[in-house]
């Protein structure tokens, strides 16, 4: 355990600490600033919450965490990895096809969801059912002003996808 305060240019410096503060021997604070790709911290929140680790925070720049915990086994179906989905939803975008995934969960806090949101402002339609979504491609493509630092994994892809938006977009 102990404190410490520490820059977090990438989310992964944070959520390392997160994981591996609870099974040290004394209680851990952390402070975390220059926060960027803040939903991948709370994804990582969300899996210590169901794994029933104790902690407090304040907002995702401070952390206490007591130590002496541990994890423990579990069975749960893993759901899709939406900075991978990505590919495929700006594949449909930019050739103006259909493209359905499946196994991806609506209330997933993982940043790289908001591809979607995106797509829909470029002119493409998403439509959910369950846990598949289907992009509907568009032409034209509208170009888009897009701040991705909580989705960083879907730059390539979107940057991509914008070279094919009537006008220029700014990611």
């Amino acid at each position: 355990g102990g404190r410490t305060v520490i820059a977090c240019p990438t989310s992964q410096y944070l959520s390392a600490l997160l994981l591996a503060a609870p099974m040290a021997a004394g209680a851990s604070e952390i402070e975390a600033t220059e926060l960027n790709e803040q939903p991948y911290v709370e994804i990582t929140l969300d899996w210590l919450d169901r794994q029933g680790i104790h902690y407090e925070r304040r907002g995702l720049t401070w952390f206490r965490l007591p130590g002496g915990q541990s994890y423990r086994g579990f069975e749960r179906e893993v759901p899709g990895d939406f900075s991978s989905a990505t590919f495929f939803f700006c594949a449909a975008a930019v050739t103006g096809s259909t493209v359905t995934v499946d196994g991806l969960d609506p209330n997933d806090p993982q940043g790289d969801k908001g591809v979607l949101a995106l797509l829909e402002r470029m002119g493409c339609r998403v439509t959910w059912e369950g846990t598949s979504v289907t992009v509907e491609g568009a032409a034209p493509l509208r170009p888009i002003e897009a701040d991705l630092n909580p989705m960083p994994d879907a730059l390539p892809a979107l940057a991509v996808t914008a070279c094919f938006a009537e006008g220029a977009s700014r990611l």
